[in-house]
């Protein structure tokens, strides 16, 4: 097995990133989402998570970005 260094590139200037992800106990079944908006250098931002109930992986994953997105912009970052 070969090990690959993986590293953030630095955003533009007045962008952030969005990181999300969606979890469940079986598929489908008991399902949440969360994630982080994180800064130009990677520097935390903002966190949220979500209670979705019973859903599908697809589902959770999905909600995970729409919550991000809206949240980033609630946040007043427009360059997401």
């Amino acid at each position: 097995m070969e090990w690959k260094s993986i590293s953030r590139k630095k955003l533009s200037t007045g962008w952030v990133k969005v990181n999300v992800d969606g979890a469940l106990a079986a598929n489908p079944g008991n399902a949440g989402e969360g994630g982080v908006i994180r800064a130009e250098l990677g520097a935390w931002r903002k966190g949220f998570c979500c209670n979705l109930g019973t859903a599908s992986n697809i589902v959770a994953e999905f909600w995970g970005i729409i919550h991000g997105i809206e949240l980033a912009w609630k946040e007043g970052y427009r360059k997401v």
